[in-house]
């Protein structure tokens, strides 16, 4: 898949002037770009997650709801070569919910 390059930074953060932008890369070299889920799109990742039928497609499809670059079309393309990825990128998209392994703890 190719890279992100400048003239789509551009274009991206025309179209999303209100939105922080983060680039996810994997270790194969695959680049999305994507926003934080809102309150009500973690709410139904968390549904879905809890649901037994739908929860092996969860962070697929937080991840498609997040996604700004590439094309949904394109990246259906990648994970159809490399579906770990879907997982890789959703992991990606919790931290920026907020979501972590580790919070840092001070006795007071």
């Amino acid at each position: 898949m190719p890279k992100l390059n400048d003239d789509q930074l551009k274009e991206l953060k025309g179209k999303h002037p209100d939105l922080e932008l983060v680039l996810l890369s994997s270790d194969t070299g695959d680049e999305v770009v994507v926003r934080a889920p809102s309150r009500a799109e973690w709410d139904r990742f968390r549904l879905l997650m809890n649901n037994d039928s739908r929860k092996m497609k969860a962070p697929e499809e937080m991840l498609f709801w997040c996604l700004l670059w590439p094309a949904k079309a394109d990246l259906e393309t990648l994970l159809d070569k490399r579906p770990g990825l879907a997982e890789t990128f959703a992991s990606g998209v919790a931290g920026l919910a907020g979501a972590q392994k580790d919070v840092e703890k001070k006795v007071l």
